[in-house]
């Protein structure tokens, strides 16, 4: 709160000075104040710009390759153990009514090699 006060203050004193009856311009007034704190935009910039470049891709990277992995392990347990069986919960698949598009009843996003309809996988 104090440095904000400091670097405000001089902006503030400066326009308190200036006489009542003198017309005031806005456009002067900002390019008078962003000189003052040119270096420090300049400073700011740089960190934002370094912290894109040598830590958000970077992250972005390491975090899809490792959702890679993943997804690639997951694959190769699916083709060797097979499907597992489907459970028919009481829960699940409470279709209420049809869907208003193709046969009404596979959803929207439908897989037939991960969704089950009525109780089963399609084959």
């Amino acid at each position: 709160m104090n440095s904000l006060l400091r670097r405000v203050t001089p902006s503030v004193s400066r326009v308190a000075r200036r006489k009542m009856g003198e017309k005031f311009n806005v456009t002067e007034y900002v390019k008078e104040s962003k000189g003052e704190y040119l270096e420090h935009h300049a400073q700011t910039a740089n960190l934002w710009k370094g912290l894109t470049f040598f830590v958000a891709i970077p992250a972005s990277m390491l975090a899809a390759w490792n959702a890679l992995r993943q997804e690639e392990e997951h694959i190769m347990h699916e083709i060797h153990e097979g499907r597992p069986d489907y459970v028919a919960y009481p829960h699940l698949n409470r279709i209420r009514k049809n869907f208003p598009w193709g046969d009404g009843k596979h959803p929207l996003f439908f897989n037939k090699h991960k969704n089950p309809i009525n109780g089963a996988y399609e084959n």
